[in-house]
C-alpha cells in the first residue's frame, strides 16, 4: 500500500510539472522569422492585427514585418470582434514544403 501511495504522489508531480513547462513554451516572434525557420510545431507569440478573412475559413494576421494565414479556434476570442484591432496571439506553427500558418489557441486584446 505504501508503494501505491509513493508511485500516485510522483505521478502527480511529475504530471503537474509537464502542464507548468507547456504553458511557458511559448516563443516571442515575428512572422518574417516564423516564415524563414519553419518550425512545424513551434509555439509562439506574435503581436499585430488581423486583417481579413479568407474563402477557406482561415484569416490573414499582419505584424511590422510581414502577412500569414492564420486558423483560430473558436473559444481563443469569445466572439468578439477582432478584426483590425491591435491583439497578440498564442499559437502553433503549422508548416509543410508549400504553406505555412499559425494555429492560434488564446488571443489577448492589447
Amino acid at each position: 500500500m505504501k508503494k501505491f501511495g509513493l508511485i500516485l504522489l510522483i505521478m502527480i508531480f511529475f504530471s503537474s510539472a509537464v502542464v507548468f513547462a507547456n504553458a511557458t513554451d511559448y516563443i516571442a516572434s515575428n512572422i518574417a522569422a516564423v516564415k524563414s525557420q519553419r518550425i512545424d510545431g513551434q509555439s509562439v507569440v506574435l503581436e499585430g492585427q488581423i486583417i481579413g478573412c479568407h474563402d477557406d475559413g482561415k484569416m490573414a494576421f499582419r505584424d511590422k514585418t510581414g502577412d500569414i494565414s492564420v486558423e483560430i479556434s473558436d473559444d481563443a476570442y469569445d466572439g468578439r470582434d477582432i478584426m483590425n484591432v491591435p491583439v497578440q496571439i498564442y499559437g502553433q506553427v503549422c508548416a509543410d514544403f508549400y504553406t505555412i500558418k499559425i494555429y492560434v489557441v488564446d488571443i489577448e486584446f492589447l
